[in-house]
């Protein structure tokens, strides 16, 4: 490529390039370029025409896996382009890795996200099930406050009525917290387990002293 560049300097085409009249010597590995018995200049009538891209096309069509498809001008324009893939196999791994952590921070961030919704929407589920807990407990207690004045007023058989009507009303609150939840979401089950949990620790506390209040 230097030896084209030299003698298109010089205004001087080859036109005749070929493996064997391409030398490398022994010493250095310099390439030499030979026979010129086609060579044109300016200068030089001849029905060939004297351009420096004859030169490139035929350099390109020796060695396709060096020299990059294209029309160039001059030797320069196609060092340019060389130059430029050099660059760009020297920096591959560096955008190669750079893609790669591009991904695996991608794939991070999902999975992160994936179980941050899933702990919101646990958290949710905890909130609706204490909520719910919550207005049973103060409907048991009111229960058990009044329960006096019911007896004094021999009306001892409305406080069973409203417990009755109680226990139907927490399996209804169950159900309404089911339906929130396709069949096959996790949720459903915890959310189950939770208020089963929930609904036993209440009734164990307070259950007693409704019990107290109605003997």
């Amino acid at each position: 490529m230097d030896a084209l560049e030299y003698i298109h300097s010089l205004q001087l085409v080859h036109h005749d390039l070929k493996p064997d009249n391409i030398l490398i010597t022994r010493n250095g590995a310099n390439v030499k370029l030979i026979d010129f018995g086609l060579a044109a200049t300016d200068a030089t009538i001849t029905s060939v025409p004297n351009d420096p891209r004859k030169d490139i096309e035929t350099l390109q069509r020796l060695f396709p896996d060096i020299c990059p498809k294209g029309h160039f001008a001059n030797i320069a324009a196609l060092r340019k382009t060389l130059n430029r893939r050099k660059r760009f196999i020297r920096l591959l791994p560096v955008i190669l890795s750079a893609l790669l952590l591009t991904a695996a921070i991608t794939l991070f961030y999902l999975s992160w996200y994936e179980r941050h919704l899933e702990q919101q929407r646990f958290e949710t589920m905890i909130a609706q099930v204490d909520s719910c807990i919550a207005k049973e407990r103060a409907y048991l207690l009111e229960m058990i406050n009044n329960c006096d004045s019911y007896d004094a007023e021999n009306e001892e058989e409305s406080c069973y009525t409203r417990y009755s009507e109680f226990v139907q009303s927490q399996w209804a609150v169950r159900d309404s917290l089911m339906n929130l939840y396709e069949e096959n979401d996790p949720l459903r089950e915890q959310c189950w387990q939770y208020w089963v949990r929930q609904e036993a620790q209440m009734n164990t506390e307070l259950i007693p002293l409704l019990s107290s209040k109605l003997k």
